[in-house]
């Protein structure tokens, strides 16, 4: 393809430059051409006509683009025949292109011809243009992705309206007016209709130009390099260097919208303009993204035809993104936190019609004579009775709106372990963008539940701000920006259940990689620990709260006396209170795995239980809101380590008194997630580091509540 395109440019200057300097046209009868015959004798090609017609003296100029170092031969006319000859200088290729310029001497007429040897036939020469010869091919782009039509438009009084396919030809309308002595030719995508811009030719019956070219910027889509020359077909032609193409580069969409089960939804695209079919992507499955143009709209839509609301994708070079999505206002029914990654499209449904047991909860109301607060290192119930919580870590509703096999029914198995404390992880983007609570389905609504739930089983309840938003998830802490989200969320959770008086806040899930003093103050990028709590507080709420320590929340060294956070040490602070140190506040550590056992360290200081715990104890109440072994190593082998790694940690939490809610009551074929449990939903039973777990709160259970609802 690229000796095409460079021969044919050059035959293109090279007719132009011919045609120039003629004063007047040889005609065909004039020199014999009329029947001319072409032959190969050896390695020299003659070229023959009838003697009895040459009346003049004539000069011939054979040009071969690529003969070495692009050489000129000049070949003097005699009598019956020119001949081409295998020289050093100018070799002979069977299947090629040669430019033959004829001169009659006396005037300085001149006729160019193309001579086009193909093979060991009869080769032809023709006229690059005539009245009579007037066709123009097109190879513009490759024929592929895109593959791009000349489609003429009614230029004039008797001008047809038609397309030239790629690699075809269609002749060029002419006009014996001057003004029309042009055609205006679109450029479109055979398949999509997409408009790639306008070429106008130009035609006065000998020589074929371009006028103008001219394209809509604003899709994106346009050629580069246009030229008009000769292939060996003959006729000109028109390509270009390159097609600039916005949605060229094919892309596939996958469905992850949903959790494929309750409600299992699809993407289902609309016929969004001519030439597109209307197809839907079930959950799980793949199909292409439409062309032409930048964006494809989708509705989501379950089984039952139900509609959730329309995602509109953008594809850029390949790229997909969602340009926007909408819901209608209301609707129990919609989709939340749309994005992309990897090629496929992630949200989360709420289905508040759908029947699910939650959506029928009634709301929760606050406890009566039911206040948690702290004194000293001790929880306390009412200011008074000691408290001891043991129980669940609850995950899915961090990264699915509506959560995962959520009912009374499983809230009631926790239960029914002996739990008395449940801990759910949020989401602050899916809190903030949800519909209120009095909406069926709605993430308010699911959250509200739980908290109804917990009370109705006599359970505390976590409320724990574990990810900013699906798309971002687990960061070093909770992050600046976004419209503030991190302390809209906490205004917002706090003033909801500031009256609560079992209900508890975890201010920010598993910190890391941060300095002591920006994990207590924060920095350009995220809020610190003393923001996240004056947050609360500002809501006049007086709950408890939980504050984790950095190392994923784990390390708790940092945390004492020493002025470890610059010119202050790193507690927690209330400028309200006496001693100027937060009150209602428990400390929090995350012992996963070998975290804990003798010789661990954070940052080369050491962190075994005895050390990081120090500057809590006897001080601030501690509890594991999470813990278990995430190893998958742990679970291999004849002897797996992770009986000893539970083992190990409920024996520490049982002799420093250690409040608790194991991760993670979930069921998932990896045991190193961890899980506690496994079985169904339905009737789950103890499993891997849950056989321990159930053993201790059967042995060492935590303080039976009675809060009711």
């Amino acid at each position: 393809m690229r000796k095409i395109s460079h021969l044919t440019a050059l035959l293109a200057v090279l007719v132009m430059g011919f045609s120039s300097i003629a004063t007047a046209d040889i005609s065909l009868k004039d020199i014999g051409l009329e029947n001319i015959v072409g032959q190969w004798e050896g390695k020299k090609y003659v070229v023959t006509f009838d003697k009895a017609v040459i009346k003049d003296k004539y000069k011939v100029t054979i040009s071969y683009p690529y003969s070495k170092k692009g050489r000129v031969k000049q070949i003097a006319l005699a009598n019956d025949r020119f001949v081409i000859k295998d020289q050093s200088d100018f070799k002979i290729h069977r299947d090629a292109i040669y430019l033959i310029k004829i001169v009659r001497l006396r005037d300085r007429a001149a006729r160019t011809l193309m001579l086009n040897l193909k093979g060991e036939g009869v080769p032809s020469i023709t006229l690059p243009v005539s009245a009579s010869n007037a066709q123009i091919y097109n190879y513009i782009g490759d024929g592929k992705n895109p593959s791009l039509t000349m489609v003429l438009g009614n230029n004039g009084a008797g001008w047809k309206t038609y397309s030239i396919g790629y690699q075809g030809s269609g002749g060029i309308p002419t006009s014996t007016d001057a003004k029309k002595q042009w055609s205006a030719w679109d450029i479109k995508d055979a398949q999509s209709g997409a408009y790639f811009g306008t070429l106008t030719i130009n035609y006065d019956g000998k020589t074929v130009t371009m006028s103008d070219y001219s394209a809509d910027g604003s899709n994106g889509n346009y050629l580069k390099g246009i030229k008009i020359n000769n292939p060996t077909s003959g006729a000109p032609s028109v390509s270009v260097s390159s097609v600039v193409c916005t949605y060229c580069t094919a892309a596939d969409i996958a469905n992850a919208v949903g959790d494929g089960k309750n409600p299992n939804v699809a993407l289902v695209l609309g016929d969004n303009d001519a030439g597109w079919g209307s197809y839907s992507i079930g959950w799980g499955s793949s199909g292409a993204l439409p062309v032409p143009g930048t964006v494809s709209v989708w509705n989501v839509k379950d089984a039952d035809n139900k509609y959730y609301g329309t995602i509109t994708i953008n594809l850029q070079n390949g790229q997909p993104s969602i340009s926007s999505f909408s819901i209608t206002e209301g609707s129990p029914d919609y989709i939340s936190d749309p994005y992309i990654k990897d090629y496929t499209v992630f949200a989360t449904i709420v289905c508040g019609s759908c029947g699910g047991s939650l959506g029928t909860i009634p709301p929760a109301i606050p406890p009566a004579n039911f206040k948690l607060s702290t004194g000293g290192d001790k929880l306390l119930l009412n200011g008074v009775t000691e408290l001891r919580l043991k129980g669940m870590a609850r995950p899915t509703l961090e990264w699915s709106k509506s959560g995962e096999n959520l009912s009374e029914q499983d809230v009631a198995n926790m239960h029914s372990w002996g739990t008395n404390v449940i801990r759910i992880s949020m989401n602050a983007d899916y809190w903030n963008n949800s519909l209120d609570e009095t909406v069926a389905g709605s993430y308010r609504q699911i959250i509200d539940a739980l908290v109804y739930l917990a009370a109705k089983y006599d359970m505390v309840i976590i409320l724990d701000y574990h990810w900013s938003s699906s798309a971002a998830q687990q960061q070093k802490m909770a992050p600046k920006g976004n419209n503030e989200a991190s302390l809209a969320f906490w205004t917002s959770v706090a003033n909801k259940y500031k009256d609560f008086g079992h209900v508890l806040f975890e201010l920010y899930n598993e910190p890391y990689g941060l300095s002591y003093s920006e994990w207590l103050h924060g920095n350009d990028s995220y809020y610190g620990m003393q923001d996240l709590y004056d947050t609360v507080r500002a809501t006049g709420a007086r709950n408890v709260v939980i504050v984790g320590g950095l190392d994923y929340a784990y390390y708790l060294g940092f945390i004492s006396d020493a002025k470890n956070c610059g010119s202050e040490d790193c507690y927690v602070k209330d400028a309200g209170q006496a001693n100027g140190y937060a009150y209602n506040i428990m400390y929090d550590s995350h012992p996963y795995t070998h975290k804990g056992e003798a010789g661990y360290t954070v940052d080369g200081k050491p962190a075994d239980f005895s050390t990081n715990f120090a500057g809590i104890t006897g001080k601030y109440p501690l509890i594991w809101t999470e813990f278990g072994d995430n190893q998958s190593s742990s679970y291999d082998g004849a002897t797996p380590y992770y009986p000893t790694s539970y083992q190990e940690k409920l024996d520490e939490i049982n002799q420093i008194g250690v409040h608790y809610s194991a991760w993670a009551w979930y069921i998932s074929p990896d045991p190193a997630f961890p899980v506690v449990i496994g079985g169904d939903w339905t009737n789950p039973v103890p499993a891997y580091g849950g056989i321990y777990v159930h053993s201790d709160l059967q042995s060492f259970p935590g303080t039976s509540l009675t809060i009711g609802q």
